[in-house]
């Protein structure tokens, strides 16, 4: 008689061919998840300008302390800029969301007013006035609270073929402005 007993059975280890395989095509896939989710977000204008509080973010590189000035770390000589405001539900600009032109200036309804300009013949972007704004993180200035009482009231673009203005009478009125390179 024979006698059989139970073998416990195991998965023989991976190969050496089997685990470069493995680790191929998991940095595959991160690979498609990376390229799906730059294509979900879009190409994102350089700058934004957020909410009531001001939040100016650029999408790469980092904001650089000029003397009274700060200017994205990114040198890009540029020709102007165009600038859309994305308004919340039932608010609208009279003269149509878009503009472009050679400066943008931002206005509080307590009078301080935020500038993105050319410097000089260098093309060089400078957002000013440099001290009410602080660097929150390298890619991020901000000025004010998202519920200060204070809010931004308009949006106004210069130096262009056809001047344009947004402004918004209530705190509710504005959801984003982007702010594009030319």
């Amino acid at each position: 008689m024979e006698a059989r007993t139970r073998g416990t059975s195991t998965k023989p280890p991976l190969s050496t061919v089997q685990w470069i395989a493995l680790i191929i095509a998991f940095l595959a896939l991160l690979g498609i998840v990376y390229l799906a989710v730059q294509y979900l977000l879009g190409d994102e204008p350089p700058i934004r300008v957020r909410n009531g509080s001001l939040e100016i973010v650029l999408k790469k590189g980092e904001w650089n302390a000029e003397v009274d000035a700060w200017s994205p770390s990114d040198d890009k000589v540029v020709s102007g800029f165009t600038v859309s405001v994305e308004s919340s539900a039932g608010y609208s600009c009279g003269a149509g969301q878009t503009g472009s032109g050679q400066e943008v200036s931002v206005s509080y309804t307590d009078g301080t007013q935020v500038s993105f300009k050319q410097a000089g013949s260098s093309g060089k972007i400078v957002v000013q006035p440099k001290d009410i704004l602080r660097k929150a993180s390298p890619r991020l200035l901000e000025h004010g609270q998202a519920n200060d009482k204070d809010y931004i009231n308009a949006v106004e673009v210069k130096g262009g073929v056809a001047p344009w203005t947004c402004e918004f009478e209530s705190d509710k009125a504005l959801r984003v402005i982007k702010i594009e390179l030319m």
